[in-house]
């Protein structure tokens, strides 16, 4: 125990001495002499510490000093420099066993964390790939199977489609659609070998990629196989058995060239199974893709580059169907049927350009064009002192969603000074079906702006008299399906005859589509319609063959003038005119 200034007041009996040259009982020195500096200083302010002291022929020890804030003394301790040093080792000892545990448990951890994620991504992989409800592949599966294959030897993609299946959702529900869906696929899977691949490509479509070394005549047999067997899977809710049938379209496509993308050879396949589609009353219908279907094809994919520069070159042009008064023998109307004048494959129809345009997002344009061609023409008769027939434009479904339509539409009457009540813009029932608050919010909007409004196809869809009910139409155009469908003559009359009375009833004109025979016009008139239109009156005219039928034929005018703006009612039994 030392007071401030080094002098010692008490001594332990194993304590060295201590003297303010650094000795301790003469024996041993501090290990710098800078150190002694260090403790004097420090005691001086009150601060402790601690130093190295080697006695002579000794081990060494820590000598520690720290202010006891009393009378300004001192203690100080000595420990040999062996005991720390060996509290030291085992410490570092302790430190480097637990340090080494820890490294093996880390490591042992992110092995499993490593085994986890590769399980993970496995799973995220395999269900990127696969269908969750049928465990099949997807598409993108049958994509990096087919870009696998080194020969396209022996092989075909065949993709078809269960055309009744969304009626089997219907009818019996979901969870029997999606057990017969799951019997199918595992049926599917069972039926191909170890290098063939089944996927599903959407809800009811199903791709299969074979290989057989019979070559295309086995594979068809196959295929007929595999389609009698999925007509025979029974549709069941697990207590029920029902007898409903499949109904399938296919579409094959044997592979010729290595190279070919994958899209290419689904697209084919698809395109021929989309055209057994067409034929009717089949319980499972398939075609290979033929060299005349394929040029089509190619024709298609050209025609597809060329679609939105015929829109800039004003190559989409406008026919004229007439639409007849019957009873009177006058033109009442016209429809617009738009054709691509192509420079070099001449006039195309638009069930080859439709489906182009809507892929392009160019269907909008196209219904603005017939509407200004349409305004063209009504305003040259009106400066030449005609008397002009309101005509009709289609409305593609997809202008119900454009919020920008009515006002372009607007922009182009009021370029060309024309009355609205002298356009009629078809939407067609199935178009008010699927997007119905859409639609008819639309048909309201046109018809505060003057607009005529026709419901067009009407009788194709199943919601055909809650329609009549909410349109705000003024006009009914009867689908030819409708009409003419086979069955009972008297039912068929029935419903056609108290069809008209009620769309009269309701003050709606109603124009009969499709009409091609003496017979189907005497049946419709018989009904009480009389505005038709069809190949029995006249085929779709060019513009100039249009403007010499109404305005220039040797009978003098044979228009009925505006007869839409009358009563469907009073007039429909107006008498013929005179000569």
């Amino acid at each position: 125990l030392l007071d401030r200034d080094g002098a010692l007041i008490l001594q332990g009996a194993a304590a060295p001495d201590f003297a303010p040259d650094g000795t301790f009982g003469g024996e041993g020195l501090l290990e710098r002499e800078t150190e002694l500096e260090q403790l004097r200083e420090d005691m001086s302010k009150g601060k402790g510490g601690v130093l190295v002291y080697r006695p002579t022929g000794g081990a060494g020890s820590y000598l520690a000093y720290a202010p006891l804030e009393v009378n300004g003394w001192y203690l100080v301790d000595q420990v040999g420099l062996d005991v720390v040093d060996g509290a030291m080792l085992a410490l570092r000892r302790a430190v480097l066993a637990v340090a080494g545990v820890s490294a093996l448990l880390l490591g042992a951890l992110f092995a499993v964390l490593l085994i986890y994620l590769r399980r993970q991504f496995k799973r995220r992989q395999s269900a990127a790939l696969s269908d969750p409800l049928t465990a099949l592949p997807n598409l993108k599966h049958m994509q990096q199977f087919y870009e696998r294959l080194t020969d396209p030897q022996d092989r075909a993609f065949l993709m078809f489609r269960i055309t009744n299946f969304d009626r089997t959702n219907e009818i019996f529900g979901s969870a029997v659609a999606a057990q017969f869906l799951r019997e199918a696929s595992a049926m599917l899977t069972a039926a191909l070998g170890p290098d063939e691949l089944a996927a599903r490509i959407s809800e009811a479509c199903f791709g299969l990629l074979f290989h057989d070394k019979g070559g295309a005549q086995s594979i068809g047999l196959r295929i007929d196989e595999l389609f009698t067997k999925l007509r025979r899977i029974p549709l069941t809710d697990g207590n029920t058995i029902y007898d409903y049938p499949c109904s399938i379209v296919g579409g094959v496509y044997l592979l010729r060239e290595k190279d070919e993308a994958f899209s290419s050879v689904s697209r084919k396949a698809r395109a021929m199974m989309e055209a057994q589609r067409k034929r009717p009353d089949l319980t499972f219908s398939w075609s290979w893709l033929d060299q005349d279907f394929e040029s089509k094809l190619s024709v298609q994919d050209t025609l597809a580059t060329e679609i939105v520069r015929a829109i800039s070159n004003g190559e989409f042009i406008p026919y004229f169907q007439p639409q007849y008064n019957v009873l009177t023998k006058e033109i009442v109307g016209a429809e617009l049927l738009a054709r691509w004048d192509h420079p070099t494959q001449g006039l195309l129809m638009p069930g080859l350009f439709l489906p182009m345009l809507e892929a392009a997002g160019c269907a909008l344009e196209l219904d603005l064009i017939m509407v200004e061609q349409a305004c063209r023409m009504i305003r040259s008769w009106l400066e030449q002192g005609l008397l002009p027939v309101p005509l009709s434009v289609n409305l593609s479904r997809l202008n119900v969603h454009r919020e920008d339509f009515l006002q372009r539409l607007l922009a182009i009457t009021n370029q060309y000074r024309i009355p609205t009540n002298l356009i009629d813009l078809e939407l067609s029932e199935r178009a008010v079906t699927d997007n119905s608050e859409k639609a008819l919010t639309l048909a309201r909007r046109l018809k505060a702006e003057g607009f005529m409004v026709s419901m067009d196809n009407f009788g194709t869809g199943a919601s055909s008299l809650a329609l009549l009910w909410d349109m705000p139409a003024d006009i009914v155009k009867l689908d030819r399906a409708f009409l003419f469908r086979s069955g009972s003559a008297t039912r068929r009359r029935s419903v056609l005859h108290h069809t008209v009375a009620m769309a009269h009833g309701l003050g709606l004109w109603l124009i009969a589509e499709g009409v091609e025979t003496e017979e189907q016009e005497e049946e419709i008139k018989a009904a009480g319609c009389r505005l038709m239109q069809g190949y029995r009156f006249s085929q779709p005219l060019s513009e100039q063959d249009f403007a010499q039928l109404i305005f220039a034929d040797s009978e003098g005018l044979r228009t009925g003038g505006d007869i839409f703006s009358q009563d469907p009612v009073e007039t429909r039994q107006a008498p013929a005119p005179t000569a």
